[in-house]
């Protein structure tokens, strides 16, 4: 019949961890005992492991986690506290390692630099509007001359781009700065 066997002493003398393994409704109260049982000293040993008393719990409680989706599977371990320090000491070392990625990776995915405000970059365009304007009164060559040495570019390179000398290539340089200066000066330009 479906009646299960009364108690016996063997039953009464089984480890927790078979009854667990049958699905019995005592599986909370039995989880809940193996946490109270090891929850101090696995916790003292991660807080050793990651130097790290919120990590600790954190890796307290997934290991926990782990351990009653184990149980709730039917692959609950034999030895638990063995299987608690393992899982515990693997996650530590995983955690490790992916802070020490981020940490290696920080710079490139964080700008340190002050977000731009509204009012520099509508100033900026405004700025960046007027002299643009102002060079379109330039020459071409002087206007590419301009250009290229805001880009970086030395004279020799400067020279050999708009097809010039050296020599004439710096003149044409200085006085497109000066004009271009001047009539940023008087403000003439129309945007």
């Amino acid at each position: 019949m479906n009646e299960r066997p009364e108690s016996t002493t063997n039953d009464d003398a089984q480890p927790a961890l078979e009854r667990l393994h049958r699905g019995t409704r005592s599986d909370e109260l039995e989880l809940s005992a193996l946490y109270e049982a090891h929850r101090a000293e696995l916790f003292a040993f991660l807080i050793r492991m990651t130097r790290d008393r919120e990590a600790a719990e954190d890796l307290l409680q997934d290991t926990f986690i782990k351990l009653i989706k184990e149980a709730r599977a039917g692959r609950m371990p034999e030895a638990v506290r063995p299987w608690l320090y393992r899982v515990a000491s693997n996650a530590a070392v995983s955690r490790s390692r992916r802070g020490a990625r981020l940490t290696r990776l920080m710079p490139r995915l964080l700008d340190r630099r002050e977000p731009a405000r509204p009012e520099g970059d509508f100033l900026r365009s405004e700025q960046e509007a007027t002299v643009y304007a102002a060079m379109a009164d330039l020459a071409p060559d002087a206007r590419a001359a301009l250009l290229l040495a805001a880009q970086g570019f030395d004279g020799r390179e400067i020279a050999a781009s708009i097809g010039r000398s050296e020599g004439a290539t710096r003149t044409l340089l200085c006085r497109s700065r000066v004009q271009l200066r001047l009539v940023l000066e008087a403000g003439e330009v129309q945007t």
